[in-house]
């Protein structure tokens, strides 16, 4: 400026694309038109900005660009204030002769208030106030571009567990009719007002990639000694890399100038610690040891980092491209590959591990890259399946990374780290991530960096980014500076990132971080890890089982429809095959390998029977006619006994109508202790944070006192507990601690040895909304009333589903069964469901008076005739049963009640108490209804409390109401007949569970009451037509 030139940058490189956007951009500026730039993330659109600026203020010292990193937790009010500054700076720039100020909006599309950027970009209005026509100040947005998904990146995500609270169809979180999640970048709509101002900024194409990659090295040559052909050697391969992972077509494709430039920062690493690492390492291949010049070690190892461990199944494509670019092809083996693992060999050496963990791939790498990205501050993201070694190298690395405390040599030469958790979830919020951020920079104020950092672990990353907050959005700015808002950027604010998820998220977190990617292991990998884990002392007994286990886990692993079953499953069935063989001494029978696989892969979900799958590919050991199947009844006991506690994971019952928990409060049936049962509450004013919260205290309390948990209807606690579910335990003092909590509020709770969780859930919950982290962590089991049922009923309960197909099902003529649905048996029996009939078997067997088979199965049909719809009873003349139908009509019209509630209460018994469930078409009850029931039965209408389940915001409200109801009772002086009726409609989605919960809450507090009473408690459920309910009550 001022007749001479001045290049305000000398590392950026001008090529002539980029001279012709930075003009293009200059003159709409000039022109005070407004521009939007999009295009993908790291091509380029800030650093552009950045120069541009830099060239219009000259050599004068002033500030005349403001980037504000939009994120999701940014508002209206904080824009506002941002623009009030800016124009404060426009001014000041003016009278210093700098004629144009930017406020630069980064990513603007992540944040909802996108509408207040449109506002000053368009109408030059902040918050209402108009701009000065006068201000120099110019708005410039950067936005991500809307792009879906393939579809086979949809299913992998999906599968995954991605969105498992609420189905993609359903979700709200949407961009016109497309769900966010399936977006690359997860963003907002853009105004319709900008559209017209938005410039595609294209992408970098190669040659100029080249450029940029030539003139970054070039950056780093004289420090790092490099010599000319050395280079060359650098800036070919890099552009290969980044080429290569350009045309995969995962979430490996999207790569920028961010990925070159931290591949020279680990490049540099690698050279200030050669004298530590090099010299131990040896790299032998089948022609003898390779040397391997440092300049060559230095770079496999960066390439290794940045590009290897990204990519799942290309591995080898890529190792042969390297290898081939420094001359390396000439071996069979796989040099880059070899030079990687032997560096992670010597970091894993100095892990002291317990003996049943195997220092398997997964561990080595992920301990590697941890390691390498917390020294740099370089943020990763690791990404892998459930079970592939993700918190287990977070524990070992918060051990050992300790600086000069470290127990090994080696890690001495390290930083020490300050490690803080973030345990996320879909309630997580901006706030609470940044909060994270906030402790560890605080904790590294006035601190030796070189020998400390703080770092943040996000742990099950993912589940945030299914919240519609978007949380994630705050990691932007946090990842590449540690600053927010109006931070300034220091060395302190900067921290390590690790963030543990088990699906890769939006291309615009990764791009800032290097990616780790975990590929579920093969055949041969399974095999060599069984064989690891297992006690090494009985390794003769059990080596030669596990191929045949790995075979039949992979049989599972591709059968199922979810990823029910994972690693975890196959370690843990791993480890109780070699501690059974270490207790017997010898090899084991077909029997107590059959025990083992269906501890570890038992229950069924829908028609899959994994353990039948399992078994089907077993062929080690031969059954023999001794071997008689184990029933699941005794599974259970053995997963729920006392003596195994130490040696088993906790425990997950699928169910039916919650018969779970029925069953296991049954006193001596399962052998199954005293516990405390916690049943969420489906109330909606219980869903807040601080209900979670109590919740959490409570189970905090039966941890350290060593009560047994049964957790039922607690979804969303579950994610809070995963590190208690691993039962990765950190001992201190000779006990056991795990961490529990929310968010950043998370405590060490001890664990007393007493101590065991199981979760009761609904097995079609489990099987569509279950996350699947969860469901891989825990032993899996069916509970239901048939399960624990005597076989001497089991011919009754097939005689009798049989009698309900044969009602159900409708005489229609073949030429016609393709017009006509058949009615399905809950269309027919309301609330029914496949363990209804075992249910009522049950119950009714222990009446003395149905000791007699024929009796009982009488009785069977007249308890399920009460739940018949009218027109299913109708159609029996057109049904098989149409010769009984005469019969049945008598039962069912006379000898039953079925017309109005009023005649139902009055054909039940005059004194005692009764709990009934009614369901109905019928409209629900009013005021009114009360007084004509009253009427017909003789009764005060005070003796009569009616009800809406709905009215109730919180579990408190409704006990309250049920408290003053029992104790009416109890304190009355005459013994007339009360009467309760709760009703609620079964058409809302909550209204399931909210039954349950209600039902759950009337059960106790009647088993509490000590007096003599007479009282009809009435839960009246009305069910629109056409809909389903599963909720037989059968108990």
């Amino acid at each position: 400026m001022n007749g001479e030139l001045v290049d305000p940058d000398p590392s950026y490189k001008l090529t002539s694309d980029n001279v012709k956007k930075l003009l293009a951009i200059y003159m709409r500026m000039k022109a005070k038109i407004p521009v939007v730039c999009m295009g993908e993330t790291g091509c380029g659109k800030t650093r552009m900005i950045k120069y541009l600026c830099d060239l219009i203020r000259g050599g004068k010292h002033v500030q005349n660009m403001i980037i504000v990193k939009v994120h999701g937790g940014l508002t209206p009010e904080s824009i506002k204030l941002k623009v009030r500054r800016a124009l404060d700076v426009a001014r000041h720039n003016e009278a210093l002769g700098v004629k144009l100020t930017v406020l630069f909006f980064d990513e603007a599309n992540t944040t909802s208030a996108i509408g207040s950027i449109k506002e000053l970009m368009v109408d030059r209005l902040n918050d209402g106030e108009p701009i000065p026509k006068s201000s120099t100040l110019q708005f410039i947005c950067a936005v991500n571009p809307y792009r879906t998904h393939s579809d086979t990146m949809i299913k992998k995500l999906e599968s995954a567990g991605l969105g498992y609270h609420i189905k993609a169809e359903n979700t709200r979180d949407t961009l016109g009719n497309i769900p966010l999640r399936r977006l690359v970048y997860r963003v907002h709509a853009l105004p319709l007002s900008l559209f017209p101002l938005v410039w595609d900024f294209g992408t970098v194409n190669q040659k100029n990639e080249k450029q940029y990659i030539s003139q970054m090295v070039r950056n780093i040559r004289e420090d790092q000694r490099l010599e000319q052909s050395e280079e060359n050697q650098f800036i070919n391969v890099l552009c290969i890399s980044q080429e290569f992972m350009r045309e995969r077509k995962d979430e490996c494709s999207f790569v920028s100038l961010r990925d070159v430039e931290r591949t020279l920062t680990i490049f540099k690493w690698f050279g200030s610690v050669q004298h530590i690492l090099f010299p131990k390492m040896s790299v032998s291949t089948s022609e003898g040891q390779l040397n391997l010049s440092s300049f060559q070690l230095k770079a496999l190892l960066a390439l290794g980092v940045s590009y290897l461990t990204r990519l799942e199944k290309e591995r080898k494509d890529y190792a042969k491209l390297v290898n081939r670019e420094f001359g390396l092809d000439r071996f069979d083996e796989d040099i880059l590959t070899k030079v990687v693992v032997c560096c992670q060999d010597l970091f894993v050496g100095e892990l002291k591990l317990d003996s049943s963990i195997a220092r398997n791939d997964a561990l080595k790498e992920n301990v590697w890259m941890m390691t390498l990205m917390i020294e740099l501050k370089i943020p990763l993201f690791l990404v892998g399946k459930p079970g592939s070694s993700k918190s287990l190298a977070k524990t070992v690395i918060a051990d050992i990374m300790q600086g000069q405390n470290s127990y090994s040599e080696m890690f001495k030469n390290f930083k020490e780290i300050h490690m803080v958790s973030f345990q996320c979830s879909p309630l997580a919020t901006s706030d609470g991530i940044v909060g994270t951020f906030r402790q560890c920079q605080k904790y590294q104020q006035k601190k030796d960096l070189d020998k400390l950092t703080s770092v943040v672990i996000l742990d099950e990353v993912g589940l945030a980014e299914d919240s519609p907050k978007m949380p994630l959005k705050a990691l932007h700015p946090l990842l590449e500076d540690g600053c927010i808002d109006d931070d300034e950027p220091t060395p302190d604010k900067k921290v390590a990132f690790v963030g543990i998820s088990n699906w890769a998220l939006d291309p615009a977190k990764m791009n800032r971080g290097i990616l780790l990617s975990r590929t579920p292991p093969d055949m041969q990998d399974l095999v060599k890890i069984g064989r690891g884990i297992g006690d090494k002392t009985c390794a003769q007994l059990t080596d030669y089982l596990i191929p045949d286990l790995a075979e039949g886990y992979m049989a599972v692993y591709k059968d199922q429809k979810r990823e029910y079953f994972g690693l975890r499953d196959f370690y843990s069935l791993v480890k109780m095959v070699s501690a059974l063989a270490k207790e017997r001494k010898q090899k084991l029978t077909y029997r107590n390998v059959e025990v083992c696989v269906k501890r570890n892969f038992g229950g069924y979900f829908g028609d899959f029977y994994p353990a039948e799958v399992f078994l089907g590919k077993f062929k080690a050991i031969q059954r023999t006619s001794t071997d008689h199947p184990i029933q699941e009844k005794d599974l259970i006991k053995q997963a729920l006994a006392s003596h195994t506690k130490k040696d088993t994971r906790y425990v997950l019952l699928l169910t039916k109508n919650n018969a779970a928990l029925s069953i296991l409060q049954m006193p001596g049936l399962l052998g199954f202790p005293k516990s405390e049962i916690l049943f969420g509450s489906s109330f909606p004013g219980d869903q807040e944070y601080s209900q979670i919260c109590a919740n959490i205290n409570r189970i905090k309390i039966c941890m350290e006192t060593g009560v047994q948990v049964v957790l039922c209807n607690l979804d969303n606690l579950y994610e809070s507990l995963y590190d208690a579910l691993n039962q990765q335990y950190s001992f201190m003092g000779g006990s056991r601690y795990v961490d529990l909590g929310l968010g950043t509020h998370r405590v060490k709770c001890r664990v007393h040895p007493d101590f065991r969780l199981v979760l009761v859930a609904e097995d079609k919950d489990v099987y569509s909304r279950f996350p699947i982290p969860l469901i891989n962590r825990l032993e899996k089991h069916f509970l239901g009333m048939e399960t624990i049922l005597e076989q001497s009923f089991y011919n009754l309960v097939d005689k009798l589903r049989l009698w309900v197909k044969s009602f159900c099902e409708v005489d229609i003529p073949t030429y016609k069964k393709n017009k006509y649905r058949q009615y399905r048996h809950d269309d027919v029996f309301v609330g029914y469901h496949e363990d209804a009939i075992p249910g009522i078997v049950l119950e009714l067997s222990q009446h003395q008076d149905c000791i007699d088979e024929v009796v009982l199965e009488e009785r069977c049909k007249e308890r399920l005739l009460e739940c018949a719809t009218p027109d299913g009873v109708m159609r029996l003349t057109d049904t098989q049963l149409k010769d009984e139908a005469e019969d049945i009509f008598q039962t069912y019209f006379i000898n039953q009640t079925h017309d109005s509630l009023a005649h139902y209460i009055h054909a039940l018994p005059e004194d005692g108490n009764s709990l009934v469930q009614v369901t109905t078409h019928s409209r629900l009850l009013t005021s009114s209804s009360k007084a004509e029931i009253a009427e017909m039965l003789g009764m005060s209408q005070t003796a009569i409390t009616l009800l809406s389940l709905q009215q109730f915001k919180t579990e408190e409200e409704f006990r309250k109401k049920m408290n003053q109801f029992t104790e009416k009772i109890e304190k009355a002086e005459d013994d007339s007949k009360r009467i309760m009726i709760a009703q609620v409609d079964a058409g809302e989605n909550s209204a399931r569970n909210l039954v349950e919960c209600a039902k759950y809450i009337i059960q106790g507090m009647i088993m509490k009451m000590t007096k003599q009473t007479n009282f009809n408690l009435f839960l009246v459920i009305h069910l629109p037509r056409g809909s389903s309910y599963a909720g037989y009550p059968s108990q």
